[in-house]
């Protein structure tokens, strides 16, 4: 349970509401199959202001996630392989365009491995990966060949029964999901003949992959405390965003919660 460090799997590289989700898991023998869907919203981080009017409202729009997933344990050792495909209305990574530009949305093709080593009574390492390919379909003035190539990973280490019974400590260092190469191809005028008087279109690309890269480390542990249950966080973030020029961010959590 950490705070601020993510899991890769959790990483779509946008915020999301109104979920609808399902998931059913058989076990064949050794191995188990996950089937799961969901459907909702992705919102956009900054808030439109709609012109000629006070009013402000979060831009959404719908996305569609379909996933096929395996996993095994042998001994002390378990791992799992998985494969979703999101098909997203409007935006591309929960990126938006402006309307000018075309918002044809776009899909994707995750590609996920997690593996866990019980090493030790109470000591468990575990690292995950997921692998993104991204397709911005063609629509106003994107063109073809629109394509990103994005990852997000985790590594993690934890001890249960710390200090007692039923508390844990665990120590990640995650990326979140970010684009390593790729961008948008916009179809554009590039020059204008005075003998023809039209304009001559061109491609031009959009590189998407920044200079930054943000990498979370974060220690966490949680357990129960005077009847209820208690969590404390410290963690330090390098280029958060993924923008190189922001100075690195560091801090700390405390919880406390009990039923009554």
């Amino acid at each position: 349970a950490f705070l601020v460090a993510g899991a890769p799997f959790d990483d779509l590289g946008f915020a999301m509401t109104g979920e609808l989700a399902f998931a059913f898991r058989q076990q064949q023998g050794p191995w188990g199959l996950t089937v799961s869907g969901e459907r909702g919203d992705a919102v956009s981080g900054a808030p439109l202001e709609i012109a000629g009017s006070l009013a402000q409202r979060q831009r959404q729009a719908s996305y569609t996630r379909l996933g096929l997933a395996f996993d095994r344990n042998w001994g002390a050792f378990d791992a799992a392989l998985s494969a979703s495909w999101l098909a997203e209305q409007r935006t591309v990574l929960g990126a938006w365009l402006h309307d000018s530009l075309g918002q044809g949305g776009a899909d994707s093709l995750f590609l996920d491995a997690n593996a866990g080593w019980n090493f030790a009574p109470g000591w468990r390492l575990g690292a995950a990966w997921r692998q993104a390919y991204t397709h911005a379909r063609q629509a106003g003035l994107v063109a073809a060949g629109s394509r990103l190539t994005s990852n997000a990973w985790a590594l993690d280490l934890a001890r249960s029964s710390f200090f007692g019974q039923g508390d844990s400590l665990g120590l990640r260092v995650s990326q979140p999901l970010r684009v390593t190469s790729g961008g948008l191809n916009f179809d554009l005028p590039v020059a204008y003949s005075y003998d023809t008087l039209a304009a001559t279109q061109g491609i031009r690309r959009l590189t998407l992959a920044p200079h930054g890269r943000e990498v979370t480390t974060e220690l966490a542990w949680r357990g129960p405390l005077w009847g209820g249950s208690a969590s404390a966080s410290l963690f330090y973030r390098r280029n958060p965003g993924n923008y190189a020029g922001l100075p690195d961010d560091k801090g700390m959590g405390l919880g406390w919660n009990t039923e009554f």
